[in-house]
């Protein structure tokens, strides 16, 4: 059975789904005030503690110090996380529409549209404050996505043509 246009259409559209519902994650994490976003943050770290503690042993008071030490670079590495998820996500939502290189390049300007619009939502929100330095560190989750993209590409195309040589 040959699909028409139609149903083309659509099942590039459903390559989508995964981004919107990803911004849409992204913007209710945003939309926390700053007291539960500090609250969710602090607990995750401290799970990152608890395991580091369990590899190498240590005491209450060498706990609190990492917590207070790692919080605020978990914090960031949550933000470059979710950015290099979306852009994974945008990559392969354009690549239906377009293949390779073109489908990661524009996954960048997307991202980067949609981390200065989540600084501009979190200006609006109780306890947060939309920063660039925060673009900047989504930025760079989603280029090191672009990056590992770029490399996978490159690895397939280079398994494509010893396949074609032989």
């Amino acid at each position: 059975m040959r699909k028409t246009g139609t149903t083309t259409r659509m099942l590039r559209l459903l390559w989508y789904i995964p981004a919107v519902l990803w911004m849409v994650v992204i913007f209710r994490m945003s939309a926390q005030s700053g007291a539960q976003s500090g609250s969710l943050s602090l607990r995750v770290t401290e799970e990152v503690v608890d395991v580091i503690e369990e590899v190498r042993g240590g005491d209450v008071a060498d706990r609190e110090r990492l917590v207070a030490l790692l919080h605020a670079p978990v914090r960031k590495a949550a933000h470059m996380a979710e950015y290099a998820a979306l852009a994974l996500f945008l990559m392969l939502a354009f690549s239906a529409n377009m293949r390779g290189i073109p489908a990661i390049a524009w996954s960048m300007p997307a991202t980067f549209l949609y981390a200065c619009s989540d600084e501009l939502h979190q200006r609006f929100v109780s306890e947060r404050a939309g920063q660039f330095e925060d673009v900047a560190i989504d930025m760079l989750g989603a280029s090191a996505m672009v990056f590992l993209a770029l490399m996978a590409l490159g690895i397939y195309e280079r398994l494509r043509e010893r396949r074609q040589a032989n």
